[in-house]
């Protein structure tokens, strides 16, 4: 190409839908193609803790075993960077531990209720590298009664726990019809479930399949390889959420309300794995450069694992070896679903390399144990190429916002310190 292709670029078909393209080769001057790529971040959170001797490595920073649970990222173990020795610090005087927990684990501050007293880092990493992005963030998962994002003091942002409307908000731009006027002047109503109708009524990919080929067609053959890979994996998961919504066409007479589905029903893995594969595009689409997921799992039993007991009060049971080989398969599931998502970043191309390398994800926990224990606090980061890694870090007592700080560090932050000004101690040394 005699220019370079705008980043901004979008495939628009019929409909007004409008699919976003990968980063391309084609998007950067041929100069500068090496250093293009931008840094993304990607947080994941989860509850009740763990059992330390499923989660911590045994041997040494660089010739370490992984521990039971952490077996799924053996295949990604040069790309990890497991912290040991810092603590999560808390204000024993306001709410539950569970509560504290939440809401310092990425904003470092003191919390009442679950509120956390200050923004967590995503707010401002996303203000400073999600810059042209058309959505500055993006937060999948379930709302709790308390808060692991914030915009601010006390300001919680409620992650979206559907992935039809995350699918929709990444990638359809619909403008639904008016169904009628205010009757005071006002702007007509919007009808909600049109842009449902219009998504479902035919294949997004199918909308914008003229201008994809035309794009395709002017690019080298490594992006059009990338396009390839990414038409299919929206494809993918555009499959797997109709089928996952499908209803029956006419109910019969005899059709009454249910009962409300238990909590264990299965939506928990099945909404938190299509949340998981739609952050990865996001970022891979270069939509979004910061995403997380808030993993909710007070309430759920992990029946497909064969664990029956609710896992909040089978955390409290940590210590029991009964307890604790349930604790280690729920364990063993998230960090599955983890090393999942570093697979897939990794499949996607990007310049010379893959997403994976420019993106910095971060894996924490409201608490170190179930019996809501603080120090020794599970704190996980994984990259390609933006720190040196295939490292067990170990440290003495440092208080948990060091790694908030080199989080911000990593991605071009200069920051010093994050969160409560009583729990500073700059960032991890020896990380960078």
């Amino acid at each position: 190409m005699k220019s370079p292709l705008s980043r901004r670029t979008l495939l628009r078909g019929a409909g007004g839908v409008a699919i976003a393209l990968p980063f391309l080769d084609a998007m950067s001057p041929r100069l500068a193609r090496a250093a293009a790529a931008p840094k993304r971040l990607f947080l994941m959170h989860n509850q009740n803790g763990v059992v330390p001797a499923s989660w911590f490595p045994t041997g040494t920073e660089k010739a370490f075993t992984l521990a039971p649970a952490m077996t799924p990222f053996e295949p990604h173990k040069s790309n990890l960077i497991i912290i040991d020795g810092v603590d999560k610090q808390e204000n024993r005087d306001n709410g539950t531990a569970h509560a504290r927990g939440m809401a310092s684990t990425f904003t470092g501050n003191t919390s009442k209720d679950g509120f956390a007293d200050g923004p967590s880092i995503d707010q401002p990493v996303a203000n400073a590298i999600g810059a042209g992005t058309r959505i500055k963030y993006l937060l999948a998962g379930k709302v709790s009664n308390y808060h692991v994002f914030h915009s601010g003091p006390r300001m919680m942002i409620p992650p979206v726990d559907e992935p039809k409307a995350n699918f929709d908000r990444l990638f359809t731009g619909f403008t639904p019809p008016a169904v009628g006027n205010s009757g005071g002047g006002g702007p007509a109503a919007q009808n909600p479930d049109m842009a449902v109708l219009r998504a479902r009524k035919k294949s997004i990919l199918d909308h914008a399949l003229e201008e994809y080929k035309r794009v395709s067609a002017v690019v080298g053959p490594g992006d059009r390889k990338r396009l390839d890979v990414h038409a299919e994996t929206i494809r993918q998961i555009e499959r797997g959420l109709d089928a996952s919504g499908s209803s029956p066409v006419a109910a019969g007479a005899g059709c009454k309300k249910p009962e409300p589905a238990p909590v264990n029903d299965g939506a928990y893995a099945e909404r938190g794995k299509a949340n998981m594969e739609l952050l990865c595009l996001a970022l891979a689409c270069d939509i979004t450069r910061v995403v997380g997921m808030q993993w909710t799992s007070h309430g759920t039993a992990f029946s497909w694992l064969g664990v029956t007991t609710l896992h909040h009060p089978l955390a409290h049971q940590t210590g029991n070896a009964g307890a604790d080989a349930q604790l280690t398969k729920i364990l063993t599931w998230h960090a599955q679903q983890a090393a999942d998502a570093l697979t897939r970043l990794k499949s996607y191309q990007e310049g010379d390399g893959t997403v994976l390398d420019s993106t910095l994800f971060l894996w924490g926990n409201e608490i170190s144990t179930g019996s809501h224990q603080f120090p020794r606090a599970p704190y996980l980061m994984a990259t390609g190429k933006l720190l040196p890694t295939g490292r067990y870090l170990k440290f003495n007592g440092l208080p948990h916002p060091t790694v908030l700080v080199s989080v911000a560090n990593v991605l071009g932050l200069p920051m010093t310190s994050f969160g409560n000004s009583g729990w500073q101690k700059g960032a991890l040394p020896g990380l960078m």
